[in-house]
């Protein structure tokens, strides 16, 4: 048999790429901007976690506990980093498509985002109940009535909505292979506050914080919501 060390050297925590690229980074954005607020906002929750992690103190290596703990504690920074590069590299790659974000580019890529987010949301309601829910309806309800009405007509084509949802790929762009590695240490120690500010300014608007901004849906709770979040 194995012995125990070696095959928790095999264990990985948290998120593997696939999870983040498909599950945190697609599902939550769909569109290119909403996938870069995603990573925008798991980047900067890493950003924080790895400055509170290097600012612990180190243990004392002759107590056997407490070096278990140290031994512990740099495999868990080890995982932060490899999840933070992860992000940092797919925020960079879809920032060089979106290009620069003007208030009028914002608004406008804000309104596609929610367009896509609704349409969605409606996709899985039919397919989850059969019928799209009141809530997603008092949401469209709520758009700018521009495009209102062909968002309706889009979801009342049952048949045309489900090809939409069998079709529909949310494609991340080439991410960059960071190598040599970067040190993340001194990239951190790089950022003054007024930059780590900055990397939350697309999603802070609002005060939504690290809340996955969407609508309720049968997929991953917030079912009753009485507003997006």
């Amino acid at each position: 048999m194995n012995d125990l060390v070696s095959l928790l050297d095999d264990h990985q925590r948290y998120h593997s790429d696939f999870q983040i690229d498909h599950f945190i980074i697609a599902r939550s954005g769909g569109t290119k901007y909403g996938m870069y607020k995603q990573a925008l906002r798991e980047l900067d929750k890493r950003t924080r976690a790895l400055r509170s992690l290097y600012a612990n103190k180190r243990p004392d290596p002759a107590d056997e506990f407490e070096a278990y703990d140290a031994d512990d504690r740099g495999r868990v920074i080890a995982d932060t980093e490899r999840e933070f590069l992860r992000f940092y590299a797919i925020a960079s790659a879809l920032k060089r498509e979106i290009g620069e974000l003007t208030p009028e580019r914002r608004r406008e890529l804000d309104e596609d985002m929610w367009r896509h987010r609704l349409k969605s949301l409606a996709a899985v309601e039919l397919l989850c109940e059969g019928r799209v829910g009141r809530n997603t309806l008092e949401f469209i309800m709520a758009t700018p009535k521009r495009w209102r009405n062909s968002l309706v007509e889009e979801i009342r084509d049952h048949a045309g909505l489900m090809k939409w949802f069998n079709e529909f790929e949310a494609v991340l762009p080439e991410i960059p292979a960071l190598l040599p590695s970067p040190n993340v240490r001194a990239l951190l120690g790089s950022l003054s506050d007024g930059d780590n500010a900055a990397i939350m300014d697309i999603t802070s608007r609002g005060g939504r914080g690290f809340v996955r901004e969407g609508p309720p849906s049968c997929v991953g709770g917030l079912r009753g919501s009485k507003r997006p979040r």
